[in-house]
């Protein structure tokens, strides 16, 4: 049997097999070339790029801080609930008013007494200057009308007393006045009567001694002379008695002037006490009137407000509702490890993250420290040190919690930034150190 050989047909050339080292040296080189390209980013990237470093810290809404509690000192019954969560109110706008029938009332009693007491005080001094007639002040308006008119009866009642007292005390006087002039004329007609008596008494003594008169008739003249001696001296001490009497009367009428000032000048004296006190209660009441419609004490929004009932009693000190400041910063109280107080100081920046917010919604917040202690402190609780630490948010950045329900003591965790340093400064820090510590135990 015999073999013969075809000829094989020439045409394209064909490659030769590569073995699986070529197989996989361009992708090899590649990967190389990508894993360059790596290992020089990541080196530019750890010298060159800036990291921020500091120190992670727990904090809470301070009390003092951001978030204002609106309380009521009187407490009283809810009578409109002029605002609503979530609300922004400007710093005096109204947000609870309470029932202002009692303290109104108070206020009215307070005001007549003051009315009264200023008709009184007018009436008084007219009285105290010798007026004869009596004006009132302008501030007494026509609702004082029939306190003025009272005053005014007053006022004549105790003039014309004063004038009836006063007319009988003269009437006094001129009555024993018209006596003393009696007596006057019957004591010179005495002494007239007593001079003839005396002139008779002489002549009849002359013819006595010449036995021409008998000397019964001498008697006669000596006894009636004795009698009219008797009755001038009585009229001489009617005289006495009526002008003493005139004195009395005439320290009547001055004593009579006296009290009646030293009366008005002492009732004067305790209606302005009067009326100082019933100003002071007035202030109070008017406060408490004022009081009556809660205002909000600085800018924000309305939060947890625990008022929710028309009619609800409010009782002294209670808690009526949260305002979140908007135009003050917002602080947080920051618990710093002892373990990292070397790199936090007063000025450092700080990043705030309130972590009872939803993470996705809630912002983060840049602050900046503000305060912290220069001693450790224990806290009883926990058994844990820490350093006290504050940092405030500036009203800008707050505003992004505007429409946040905030509550005081809500937690934080808190981020204060120290320093920048590369990433290859934070991998090569363990090694720098092991080699410092090397070096000092050698």
């Amino acid at each position: 049997m015999s073999t013969s050989h075809e000829p094989v047909p020439r045409g394209p050339i064909q490659r030769r097999a590569l073995s699986p080292r070529e197989a996989i040296r361009e992708p090899r080189r590649a990967g190389l070339v990508v894993i360059a390209c790596f290992v020089a980013g990541f080196g530019a990237w750890a010298t060159l790029a800036p990291l921020s470093g500091g120190a992670v810290a727990p904090g809470r809404i301070a009390p003092d801080g951001s978030v204002r509690t609106v309380q009521h000192l009187e407490g009283g019954i809810v009578d409109e609930i002029l605002v609503r969560d979530g609300e922004f109110v400007p710093r005096g706008a109204p947000l609870i008013a309470l029932r202002k029938v009692a303290s109104q009332a108070d206020v009215a009693t307070l005001l007549d007494r003051r009315r009264a007491r200023l008709a009184e005080t007018a009436r008084l001094e007219a009285e105290l200057g010798g007026r004869a007639t009596l004006a009132f002040p302008a501030t007494l308006g026509p609702e004082a009308a029939d306190v003025m008119a009272a005053e005014t009866r007053i006022f004549r009642a105790r003039k014309d007393m004063r004038s009836a007292r006063e007319r009988v005390l003269r009437r006094r006087i001129d009555q024993l006045s018209e006596q003393i002039r009696g007596f006057e004329a019957q004591v010179a007609s005495a002494a007239s009567q007593l001079d003839l008596v005396r002139q008779e008494i002489a002549d009849k003594t002359i013819l006595l001694e010449q036995r021409l008169a008998p000397k019964a008739e001498v008697s006669r003249l000596r006894r009636a002379a004795a009698e009219i001696e008797g009755f001038r001296g009585q009229h001489v001490a009617a005289i006495a008695e009526a002008r003493q009497r005139i004195g009395e009367t005439e320290i009547e009428l001055v004593a009579l002037d006296a009290d009646w000032l030293q009366s008005l000048s002492q009732r004067a004296g305790e209606v302005r006490g009067e009326l100082a006190e019933i100003d002071q209660q007035l202030a109070a009441l008017r406060d408490v009137l004022d009081r009556t419609l809660i205002t909000a004490p600085i800018a924000g929004v309305v939060n947890d407000l625990r008022v929710s009932t028309i009619g609800g009693v409010i009782v002294p000190g209670e808690d009526l509702l949260d305002l979140v400041p908007t135009e003050e910063n917002l602080v947080i109280d920051v618990r710093i490890s002892p373990l990292d107080i070397d790199i936090v100081q007063v000025g450092l920046p700080a990043l705030v993250h309130l972590t009872a917010l939803s993470g996705r919604s809630t912002p983060r917040l840049y602050g900046r420290v503000t305060v912290v202690s220069a001693d450790l402190v224990f806290d009883e609780t926990t058994r844990s040190t820490y350093y006290d630490a504050r940092v405030e948010v500036s009203p800008d950045e707050a505003r992004e919690f505007k429409a946040m329900p905030l509550s005081i003591g809500m937690p934080a965790e808190v981020i204060i930034v120290s320093q920048e340093r590369t990433a290859l400064e934070y991998l090569m820090k363990p090694f720098f150190d092991a080699m410092v510590r090397a070096g000092r135990e050698a």
